[in-house]
């Protein structure tokens, strides 16, 4: 059978593509790359069919557009509420945290060295317990404070 060839623009009209997307398709091997008379329709056309038949491939141009934009918008609304104040660096987190966790350890080594005298004079346990539970919940009003600062005393 002698083959029928035809100039790339006319198998891009013949498949409803681009002259360049019919190159590109010949440069990543879906299409025979054409002979110096063009493009063989008898073999170009059942392979671009086959191409567009397979199922589970994304070939759409315009959908892998449409999901870079949304990622792209997906980036720019993180970074938008990044600069408002909304979203916070792990870092700057995980500071926080350790600041906050040497307080609470702070404050309660603390305890002992603080109320030692008083508890050690008292015979009642009743009176001892309630040194010792408002020294804790002392401490703990502290470290309840805004933002990492101290809430001040009444």
């Amino acid at each position: 059978m002698t083959p029928f060839c035809v100039p790339t623009t006319q198998l891009a009209r013949l498949l409803r593509l681009t002259s360049r997307r019919v190159q590109q398709m010949v440069a990543i091997g879906i299409l025979p790359k054409p002979s110096k008379a063009g493009h063989d329709v008898c073999v170009a056309v059942p392979k671009y069919l086959e191409y567009v038949e397979r199922p589970g491939e994304s070939r759409n141009l315009s959908e892998a557009r449409k999901k870079k934009v949304e990622v792209e918008t997906k980036i720019k609304t993180l970074e938008l509420r990044r600069r408002e104040g909304e979203l916070i660096e792990c870092a700057d987190v995980e500071k926080a945290q350790f600041a906050a966790y040497r307080r609470v350890r702070d404050g309660l080594q603390n305890v002992a060295a603080r109320i030692a005298g008083l508890v050690a004079v008292e015979h009642d346990q009743a009176r001892c317990f309630a040194i010792i539970q408002q020294e804790i919940a002392q401490v703990l009003d502290e470290l309840a404070g805004v933002n990492g600062e101290p809430q001040p005393e009444a």
